[in-house]
């Protein structure tokens, strides 16, 4: 069941039984279009880091800026940042705000010799570190080469050294690679990674540490050919502590999909991944579908949970807790305005959707969560891009900082529709839950261990009512893996109330039936 928490500029929620606050606060500094990219907090404050567009010189120019709140959302500082002393660098922020000591903090992104945001081609790129104090101060601008043409997309940090991820190339982007270097905390280099072909890879996806000091990179590959066809495959590397590449594997279906982002489950022993692929679950279904899966040390996937429906949805950001649990954030849309809505949702262990809200300050303007972090209270804290209505009546976006309580809502009891305790079901293929259901429920397949996949093959859900006519299908879902539980959406659509019948193929083979209901 969708739910549309609308707030408007500045709301303020106390949650005092549970002890929790929640906020929707948005901050305007720039003629056109800001939004926070990263997040993070101490015991005092929170900061975000952003990127924003000014006017200069009467050109239309990317630049960056710094806040500094209290738990409230209130500005304690905010530091804009428009141009270095060379006076044609623009730079901007891709994700990722660590902090470094208990008053410093640093994050990626690049610096561009564009003139304008219309820029020519060709012009010199180059990745940057920046450092900050937790008053905003540029303590650090370090600024690295690569291939000439370089951009950071990730930060993370390990045991007092730092890894930036992104892609190089040269000028005439002859030669992409996904590129890693580990520098110490004022930015020496102590190692530089390399990875993909030169056709085209990209560290654009999380990153995070795999024990013994190993990383975990995700991103993208661009498997051109020699028809210069492009599709994309999201890949996942492995890097020693030297900088060596020991072990990539490709992740994707058949068509055009999306990078792979990856974290390391607290346990140590999986990996979460997310990945936005090229297929239809149905056919009212958007035709790109979001997934969050889980793998094993050795990207063989435990699960995967499809987030299908009827509208787009992206995910930007996710991180693992302590329980197993599972949250992300990004964007969504929810109805026929096709206006953007913040997105959250959570899962348990298991690959099972808790809540998914969507969140937006004016329905009539763009809104995305880009990164996050739970708070002490259990709440969560997101930064991303929101919009209102400024002085002449048009919406413009600006940097929009998101407080929810732990259930996601910004008001409480938002959604009170009770989750079920459902585990993988290693028993049969097919299950479907709740059942009977109204207007939607959930598939779950579960593919032994001993199943035979062909690559050119993909999973079929066909609905038949009790006169054997069939009503609906769900179909391009590729296994990836014997042993994989997966998990769709089913939706009413043109279901009345009754039975039906459900059925599971792969190609020709029929590998389960089951009986379901609608009231």
């Amino acid at each position: 069941m969708k739910r549309i928490c609308i707030a408007s500029l500045l709301l303020f929620a106390s949650l005092a039984a549970i002890g929790q606050t929640s906020f929707s606060r948005l901050y305007w500094k720039y003629p056109y279009v800001g939004f926070g990219v990263a997040v993070n907090y101490d015991e005092n404050y929170i900061y975000i880091v952003g990127r924003g567009n000014s006017y200069w010189d009467g050109f239309l120019a990317a630049n960056r800026f710094f806040i500094k709140s209290d738990y409230f959302g209130d500005p304690i500082s905010t530091s804009y940042i428009f141009r270095d002393s060379i006076g044609v660098w623009y730079g901007g922020y891709t994700s990722g705000l660590e902090f470094i000591s208990d008053s410093i903090l640093v994050c990626a992104g690049y610096f561009s010799r564009y003139d304008t945001l219309f820029h020519p081609w060709n012009s010199q790129h180059l990745g940057v570190l920046y450092k900050y104090n937790i008053s905003g101060d540029t303590v650090l601008t370090k600024k690295y080469f690569g291939d000439g043409y370089t951009e950071f997309e990730r930060i993370v940090r390990n045991d007092g050294e730092i890894t930036l991820g992104g892609y190089t190339s040269d000028t005439t982007f002859d030669g992409v690679y996904g590129y890693l270097i580990r520098v110490e905390e004022n930015g020496l280099v102590l190692n530089e990674t390399k990875c993909g072909d030169g056709i085209y890879d990209e560290i654009s996806g999380l990153m995070d540490f795999n024990g013994n000091d190993r990383l975990l990179a995700g991103g993208v590959i661009d498997e051109t050919g020699s028809d210069l066809i492009s599709i994309n495959n999201g890949i996942i590397h492995k890097i020693d502590n030297l900088g060596n590449l020991y072990f990539s594997k490709e992740i994707g279906t058949p068509g055009n999909d999306s990078e792979v982002e990856v974290k390391v489950a607290k346990n140590g022993q999986s990996y979460i991944v997310r990945q936005y692929i090229d297929t239809v679950i149905n056919e009212g279904d958007y035709e790109y579908v979001q997934y969050i899966g889980k793998t094993d040390t050795n990207v063989n996937f435990i699960w995967r949970t499809f987030l299908n429906d009827e509208f787009y949805k992206y995910i930007y950001t996710l991180r693992t807790f302590e329980d197993g649990s599972i949250v992300a954030v990004g964007v969504t849309i929810v109805d026929n305005t096709y206006e953007p809505h913040g997105y959250i949702v959570k899962l348990d262990s298991n690959g099972t959707v808790l809540w998914e809200r969507d969140h937006t300050n004016n329905p009539a303007g763009n809104h995305y969560l880009y990164d996050f972090q739970k708070m002490p209270d259990g709440g969560y804290i997101c930064s991303g891009m929101g919009a209102d209505t400024v002085e002449g009546g048009g919406i413009e976006s600006m940097c929009w900082l998101l407080r929810l309580d732990s259930m996601g809502c910004l008001i409480p009891g938002c959604d009170e529709v009770s989750v079920p305790d459902i585990a993988v079901n290693s028993e049969t293929y097919l299950s479907i839950y709740p059942n009977p259901f109204g207007d939607a429920a959930t598939v779950e397949v579960h593919l032994p261990q001993d199943f035979n996949i062909n690559g050119n093959q993909s999973l079929r859900f066909d609905i038949y009512d009790m006169q054997g006519r069939l009503i609906d299908n769900y179909s391009n879902i590729y296994p990836s893996n014997p042993g994989e539980t997966i998990r769709f959406k089913m939706y009413r659509n043109k279901m009345t109330v009754g039975n039906y019948l459900a059925t599971l193929k792969y190609g020709d083979e029929v590998l389960n039936t089951i009986q379901f209901v609608i009231n």
